[in-house]
């Protein structure tokens, strides 16, 4: 995996949790954004106060490595 992957917010992560639909509690990125970190970085998954509020009622797995055979 090189250093450029790894900086790309992880798009399952913020699809399944329906956490683009809304606008994240903690670090103010508005609907349709990308959640950022304290550092002005782009998170790879969405905060997690974000996750919680966007109403979702399936369990969230940010465990890694996860590969599309387990999805």
């Amino acid at each position: 995996m090189t250093t450029r992957t790894k900086a790309q917010p992880i798009w399952t992560a913020y699809n399944e949790t329906g956490a683009l639909d809304i606008d994240c509690p903690t670090c103010h990125a508005e609907r349709g954004k990308w959640c950022t970190r304290d550092n002005g970085r782009l998170g790879r998954v969405p905060c997690v106060a974000r996750a919680a509020a966007s109403g979702t009622d399936r369990p969230h797995d940010f465990s890694e490595p996860r590969h599309r055979e387990e999805a």
